[in-house]
């Protein structure tokens, strides 16, 4: 379909995983359905909540390496 996806990480294996998306087939009908999607309406909305879960979330950046 011509979209591009932009993995986001500082670690190279994650971008290499993040990249790897020809693991599955989409069939035609899948296909339409995403193609069919609003590219201007947003399907995930974050509430005051969920923003201050994910502010107090604390990765563990050495088990990254």
């Amino acid at each position: 379909m011509g979209t591009s996806s932009i993995p986001g990480s500082t670690n190279p294996a994650h971008v290499a995983v993040n990249a790897d998306i020809f693991d599955f087939p989409l069939s035609t009908f899948e296909m339409a359905e995403i193609a069919a999607l609003d590219g201007k309406r947003r399907y995930f909305h974050q509430n005051r909540m969920s923003l201050l879960a994910y502010r107090m979330m604390r990765p563990d950046f050495d088990a990254q390496r």
